[in-house]
């Protein structure tokens, strides 16, 4: 999959202007999750991980879907509505808009393939936290620890003071966008595929 540079990128403007029309100052560490909020995307189970793990941030939950009532409810008892926000549906040429705003995709899901929403994300430059269990799914490589942080949701004490440290080193690192997701960079990747293929079947052929 890839997805299009000219609409996915990252813009400092509106980063400022989409914290400021929400309220949110820059101590504040803002995580994200775009996609249908219910059980297998993982929006309930990363907020009970990230509400206990004592940071000043907020959760932007955007998409909408059956989990929405739980999630509602339980930002209700915990009075947390200050740190969390079901944004609902974002028009795609808006959406790069509140990825820039953000500081970290969360990218949570127990089943996913290679995910749209996660290769929008990369492509404006947003760090990501992505779910152990699908971590072989992500555009980019989940071992580069200038991106990506590795989340074992199922151990929640395992990842916190690791996690604590990703995080104050990406704040560090000046942001960018990413092109090599670009339609054009991945079609010329299945161009060589293709050709390697057809050179390999040409020799067995052939001898």
């Amino acid at each position: 999959n890839g997805t299009n540079s000219k609409k996915f990128y990252y813009s400092q403007e509106k980063r400022d202007l989409i914290r400021n029309q929400i309220g949110v100052d820059e101590n504040t560490i803002v995580f994200m999750t775009t996609g249908a909020v219910i059980d297998r995307n993982g929006q309930y189970d990363f907020l009970m991980w990230l509400e206990n793990l004592g940071i000043n941030y907020q959760y932007w939950i955007v998409g909408k879907g059956p989990d929405e009532e739980r999630i509602k409810e339980c930002v209700d008892s915990k009075n947390i509505t200050d740190k969390v926000k079901i944004l609902g549906y974002i028009q795609s040429d808006k959406l790069y808009e509140f990825l820039s705003a953000a500081d970290v995709y969360a990218h949570v899901s127990t089943t996913e393939g290679q995910a749209m929403a996660e290769i929008e994300a990369y492509a404006t430059g947003l760090p990501t936290i992505v779910r152990s269990m699908i971590q072989n799914t992500v555009i980019g490589n989940p071992n580069d620890l200038s991106h990506y942080f590795v989340l074992d949701l199922d151990n929640p004490d395992k990842n916190s003071e690791s996690l604590l440290k990703w995080l104050n080193d990406t704040k560090k690192e000046k942001r960018k966008s990413q092109t090599g997701c670009d339609w054009k960079s991945v079609a010329a990747k299945y161009g060589e595929v293709y050709k390697t293929i057809m050179e390999r079947m040409n020799n067995e052929i052939h001898g």
